[in-house]
């Protein structure tokens, strides 16, 4: 059995190396930016998404706002989520509809840390920019940074649109070894093909 370990291991290795992949080296930061935007329009849902194909273990996430308008985000529910369709996904409120807030305009990073609570996302003069969410981003520590991650804006009522140019997701992480892409897993499999064709001819030149 350890041989076979040991055989298995130098096979992987070798596919995600021929894939150009690394192995885990020390903590990283990860920024994604201006990611695409869009328009937030009376009673519909805008959902913008990103596949981040880097495999790393999340300690710590913000989110930003890219030059976002709209002349009452009180009418607006904001969720984050990562992998919605999977059984282990995770999706949090940013923001939740009320009705103490005014109109935003410009950036707006949401982070844990942040100078303000989300009931100050826009509320009048002065403006905050530095914001913590309804539901903590910490609910994805832990979690693998790679797969679909999807900022949703669902407009709650009539009267007041917006939209957003853009968005950044910024992790802290550990790096992890790459989730192979499907050609690498068929080297994977060949690899392991042939890895039990030559165990089988050793125990038939044994046995002979």
């Amino acid at each position: 059995m350890k041989i076979k370990s040991n055989i298995a291991a130098a096979v992987a290795a070798g596919a995600l190396a021929a894939a150009g992949a690394a192995w885990p080296a020390g903590a990283v930061t990860y920024t994604y930016e201006h990611l695409a935007g869009g328009d937030i329009n009376d009673l519909s849902t805008l959902n913008l998404q990103f596949f981040v194909t880097d495999s790393f273990k999340i300690t710590d996430l913000n989110l930003k706002f890219e030059n976002m308008v709209h002349s009452y985000v009180g009418d607006l529910n904001i969720v984050l989520s990562h992998n919605y369709l999977s059984p282990d996904g995770a999706a949090i409120l940013i923001s939740k509809r009320s009705s103490n807030y005014y109109d935003a305009w410009g950036d707006f990073t949401w982070d844990d840390e942040g100078a303000r609570p989300y009931t100050d996302f826009a509320k009048g003069y002065p403006v905050y920019r530095s914001l913590r969410p309804f539901q903590g981003l910490s609910v994805f520590d832990g979690q693998n940074g790679y797969g679909l991650w999807m900022i949703s804006f669902e407009d709650t009522n009539q009267g007041d649109i917006g939209s957003i140019q853009g968005w950044t997701l910024s992790f802290e992480g550990e790096p992890l070894a790459p989730v192979p892409e499907p050609g690498v897993w068929a080297l994977m499999i060949l690899g392991f093909g042939a890895m039990g064709a030559a165990l089988r001819r050793r125990r038939a030149l044994q046995a002979a």
